[in-house]
C-alpha cells in the first residue's frame, strides 16, 4: 500500500510513450488486417513479480504466450496453460521462477489477515511447497 502521495502523471506519460513506440513497430492497421495472428512458440508460466519480466527472453511479441500469477503456480493457471499448448500449439512450455519470491515467503508464513483471494492463491502455493518438501525427503 502506498503511504506517501504518489503522482501518477509521469508514470502514465511514460506508459503512453511506450504504447506510441509499440505502435510504430506494429501499426494498428496490421492487427485489423489480421496480419498478426497468434503464433507463439513458447507457453511461459512465470511469476507476476515485476522483477521477472517476460522480455527477459528478448522480443516477446507473438513469440511468447505468457501466463503470470503469484508464485508461478500451475493449478490456478491450468486453463491458460492448456490454451497455449492445445489451441495455440506452442511446442515448448517453460516454467520460470526467480529468487526472493514474495509469494513463496508469504505462503511460508501466517497469511490469514490477507484478503480471501490472496489467501486462496497462497494456500495453493503453501500446499505445493509442502508436497515438494514431503516428496524430496527434506526434514524440516
Amino acid at each position: 500500500m502506498l503511504t506517501e502521495k504518489f503522482d501518477h502523471t509521469q508514470l502514465i506519460k511514460e506508459l503512453g510513450e511506450s504504447i506510441i513506440q509499440f505502435e510504430k513497430n506494429f501499426p494498428l492497421e496490421s492487427f485489423r488486417a489480421g496480419e498478426y495472428k497468434q503464433h507463439p512458440s513458447v507457453t511461459l508460466l512465470t511469476c507476476s513479480d515485476s522483477r521477472m519480466p517476460v522480455d527477459i527472453f528478448g522480443e516477446s511479441f507473438n513469440r511468447i504466450f505468457a501466463v503470470e500469477n503469484i508464485g508461478n503456480q500451475y493449478r490456478t493457471a491450468e486453463g491458460s496453460i492448456l490454451y497455449g499448448l492445445l489451441h495455440l500449439h506452442t511446442p515448448l512450455m517453460i516454467v520460470a521462477g526467480h529468487t526472493d519470491c514474495g509469494a513463496i515467503k508469504a505462503a511460508d508464513s501466517n497469511f490469514l489477515d490477507e484478503p480471501l483471494a490472496i489467501r486462496n492463491e497462497l494456500s495453493i502455493v503453501k500446499d505445493s511447497l509442502e508436497r515438494m518438501i514431503y516428496h524430496s525427503g527434506i526434514k524440516t
